[in-house]
């Protein structure tokens, strides 16, 4: 028998003798050379095949943060730009963790209500949750009630379709939506979905977690018994950060004018 051939290469055999049937009603067989793929050849295989799993998985994070409410100021929002105050470090530290286990809690679909006043930096604290898992190739949609609402009355079968398939889906401003029947059944159908499909939701809103616990609207209180279920909730606190904008400069011109 001749000797198998082998890759330049990685001298890996790229042939393998076979007992091949001769088909003849003797039941005997022949010696037969075909050939197979070497390590480098199987190597470099894979890594095409990771490469173009990588692409599609850059170009899904992509189309879907295309469908996201990040405002241009939120669009690079990190941690590490988060100004940290009394009333949001506890909230920070939950997020930051909340990244860091996202793979863990994805899998129970548990998610995060952040709540508290107007201004406290809840949308902030969500969109740099958001990016910081886009940035690690998760695919996240950040958006609102409303524009839910607004992809709903297209009719189309597929226009919530993103706000099922998305790992994460950030909702933003809870409670600022029309409060019409139909508003209120897309809602919880959203959340509903998420829900049986163990898909976490981060959910920001001006609501006070006594509100929600206590809401005598029926058609509320099953779509917050849903996100209790689902997101652990934590409250932001503190001053505005408009108003503390606004003290800020007051204070600069009150040192320009000399007072």
């Amino acid at each position: 028998m001749p000797e198998l051939k082998k890759c330049p290469l990685c001298g890996d055999t790229v042939e393998f003798e076979i007992d091949f049937p001769t088909f003849d009603g003797t039941g005997k067989t022949v010696k037969r050379i075909v050939p197979k793929r070497c390590a480098c050849s199987l190597k470099k295989e894979e890594e095409l095949k990771q490469q173009m799993e990588l692409y599609n998985r850059k170009r899904e994070v992509e189309r879907l943060r295309s469908l996201s409410l990040i405002d241009a100021k939120a669009q690079n929002v990190t941690f590490e730009s988060c100004e940290q105050t009394d009333g949001n470090a506890r909230a920070l530290k939950i997020a930051t963790r909340y990244v860091a286990k996202f793979d863990d809690l994805k899998a129970t679909g548990q998610g995060v209500m952040f709540y508290g006043d107007v201004g406290t930096g809840k949308s902030y604290i969500a969109a740099a949750i958001a990016n910081e898992l886009m940035a690690e190739l998760h695919t996240v949609v950040m958006t609102s009630f409303p524009n839910i609402l607004e992809r709903a009355l297209d009719f189309d079968s597929n226009s919530l379709d993103f706000a099922s398939r998305a790992e994460l889906l950030v909702i933003d401003d809870l409670g600022a939506e029309r409060s019409t029947d139909f508003a209120l059944e897309q809602m919880y159908k959203v959340i509903d979905d998420r829900y049986r499909s163990k898909r976490p939701i981060i959910l920001t809103t001006n609501l006070s977690l006594d509100h929600m616990k206590k809401c005598a609207d029926i058609r509320y209180s099953r779509i917050f018994d849903r996100l209790f279920e689902m997101c652990y909730p934590v409250e932001l606190t503190g001053l505005s950060w408009r108003k503390r904008s606004a003290v800020r400069q007051f204070d600069e011109m009150k040192k320009l004018l000399g007072e």
